[in-house]
């Protein structure tokens, strides 16, 4: 590790948010005394019961909006409580249907899933999947969340924020120290989104932003039999061709035109969900899950699956469009326990989920990859994050450029007016960096 990150690492141990020690009973022990044999016969069993129908969305099935196997909830330490307390709502009488009794064996496989894999679990509370650094910064609002990110960048000892460009030679190194800075490692101030919000505990629209699709991606009565032979491909074979198909054939389950807003969120959600879960099965203790990434997810995928676009970005992109969770046809009983109906806010956190899965913007469905940039430069610079904004333009320049590819980025570097900001040195810092960023669109767009 250079000395650069190694900064980073102690700055953000001092100015990143924990959340709250809220931890999660593990209640695997008695699993961990079974054979593999016993261990797949668990799992084996609770599969039946994953890919039953239950109570819920017209018989919905658990399979219809989590993992194939369930692996997403083996990662997360839900106790065995919470396990039967979320999974009860799902419960339908019936010898066909998910019962009580078929729910204990839910509860055996998710256990014997964490045995088998070795799944060192992480706190579903306080976990959130590819969150840079592993943790939020602190700050009292969106600017404080800016500057405590600034400080981070200015701890760093960067070249580019340090070292002004007076040349093409410098313009060129700083590009490639762009190029070579990995987002996954740098803690930022905007907090991405919990694999699943639990409304026993929040009353928050954030709900609606987590993971987990709010209603079933649940197939026609003549598409069961290939779905489902699908979700078995895919659990005994997890690979990219398997998920590509999986992907594939779930786009055309639907025609989302015809079914409403929270089912179209819904279906971009479990199109994310997939992906996301599949990059889960790289990573096996809590160091590697907070260290996995979306960098190639779509890229890996689109050899099998050349429409596949970017789902994340595509949920921001919703959630722009439905700036109030009154668009989107609630429950009422949904509706009544919110705090508040704004969703607009929602939309960012997905914007860079989807900026970091495809950083040059090749699968995003864009006019053009500089509006793509803007969209999401605007919206930084809208909610005050101004440093994170030209960390997001630097880095994607560089990125285009590492591809040799460049377009006009004028729309999302052009002059804005300059934020003010608590101290004369993070002033200073944001003009410096600003400058170099320009000289370095100049610079290094010149050597084409």
């Amino acid at each position: 590790m250079n000395t650069a990150f190694r900064t980073i690492c102690i700055i953000a141990v001092l100015i990143t948010f924990y959340g709250c020690n809220d931890s999660v009973t593990t209640e695997n022990r008695d699993y961990e005394l079974l054979s593999l044999n016993e261990l797949d016969e668990h799992i084996e069993i609770g599969l039946i019961a994953w890919r039953m129908p239950g109570g819920i969305t017209g018989g919905s099935a658990c399979v219809h909006c989590h993992a194939p196997d369930g692996l997403d909830l083996a990662y997360l330490n839900y106790s065995d409580f919470t396990l039967r307390r979320r999974g009860a709502e799902h419960v339908s009488p019936g010898i066909e249907t998910l019962s009580a009794s078929k729910l204990e064996d839910i509860v055996n496989m998710v256990r014997a899933l964490q045995v088998k894999h070795n799944i060192d679990l992480v706190n579903p509370r306080e976990s959130i999947p590819f969150q840079p650094g592993g943790n939020v910064l602190q700050g009292e609002d969106n600017r404080g969340r800016d500057q405590a990110f600034a400080k981070v960048i200015k701890a760093s000892s960067f070249r580019f924020t340090t070292v002004a460009i007076d040349s093409k030679s410098e313009a060129l190194r700083q590009l490639e120290e762009w190029q070579q800075l990995p987002v996954s490692d740098i803690p930022i101030g905007i907090e991405l989104n919990h694999w699943s919000e639990d409304p026993y505990y929040s009353r928050s629209v954030r709900i609606l932003s987590d993971w987990v699709p709010a209603v079933s991606i649940k197939p026609a009565i003549n598409d069961e039999e290939e779905w489902l032979g699908l979700q078995i491909n895919y659990t005994n074979k997890p690979g990219n061709r398997e998920l590509a198909n999986l992907l594939k054939y779930g786009s055309l389950l639907y025609d989302v035109s015809e079914i409403g807003a929270l089912s179209e969120l819904s279906r971009l959600k479990y199109k994310a969900l997939l992906i996301a879960q599949h990059q889960f099965r790289e990573a096996g203790t809590v160091e590697q899950v907070q260290k996995i990434t979306l960098k190639n997810s779509i890229r890996d995928l689109q050899q099998y699956y050349p429409e596949i676009k970017n789902p994340f970005w595509e949920i921001g992109v919703f959630f722009d469009r439905h700036p109030s969770a009154d668009y989107l046809d609630l429950p009422e009983n949904l509706m009544r326990g919110f705090s508040e109906s704004n969703t607009a806010e929602l939309a960012l956190p997905w914007y860079w989920l989807g900026w970091m899965a495809d950083p040059t913007f090749e699968f995003t469905d864009c006019d053009d990859p500089g509006g793509c940039l803007a969209v999401i430069s605007d919206r930084l610079a809208e909610e005050g994050f101004h440093f994170h904004r030209v960390f997001v333009v630097a880095k994607t320049v560089a990125a285009m450029a590492m591809e040799d590819k460049w377009y006009p980025f004028e729309p999302a570097t052009q002059d804005q007016p300059v934020p003010s900001f608590e101290t004369p040195e993070l002033q200073k810092l944001y003009e410096h960096i600003t400058e170099n960023l320009r000289l370095m669109l100049d610079y290094s767009a010149s050597k084409k």
